[in-house]
């Protein structure tokens, strides 16, 4: 079984994202949290193999709780999920340790295969950011070693 952990600041999300993922075989929700601090404290002591985020929360932004985990060397993959594709917002999941960056009007389906990775591909963006993505990268030159394989999901 995978473990999930789900942030989000909007209850209805975290529970319709519990009920998908329920419908999955093979993943057990073992925590859900409307803020980062709360999701800091729940992962800090249930160790998921993956958590499930949302860049815009109430106390510490998601980036700041990515980073968080990272620091702390707990090895939870983490999947951002988001309605925003703000300039840099992409950049910065990805830096602080984020594996992958899908929208909220993804298919759910993808969320699911970004969950369970298979082929050792557990790098999905959404389609849409996929463009934004490749140009920021070429232009700021941040993200020197981005060199693994990506899966582009729509």
């Amino acid at each position: 079984m995978i473990k999930v952990f789900i942030v989000d600041d909007h209850p209805l999300v975290r529970q319709g994202l519990k009920a998908f993922l329920a419908t999955q075989g093979g993943i057990e929700i073992v925590g859900e949290a409307g803020d980062g601090e709360a999701a800091w404290e729940g992962i800090r002591k249930t160790e998921p193999d993956v958590a499930v985020i949302d860049l815009h929360l109430p106390g510490w932004s998601g980036i700041q709780l990515i980073r968080t985990i990272k620091a702390a060397n707990i090895p939870t993959r983490v999947i951002v999920l988001s309605s925003f594709c703000e300039d840099g917002e992409v950049i910065a999941a990805i830096e602080a340790g984020a594996l992958s960056y899908l929208m909220k009007d993804s298919p759910p389906e993808k969320l699911a295969a970004a969950i369970v990775p298979r082929h050792n591909l557990y790098h999905f963006l959404s389609l849409i950011l996929c463009f934004f993505f490749s140009s920021s990268v070429t232009e700021s030159g941040s993200i020197s070693n981005f060199t693994f394989g990506l899966n582009f999901c729509n």
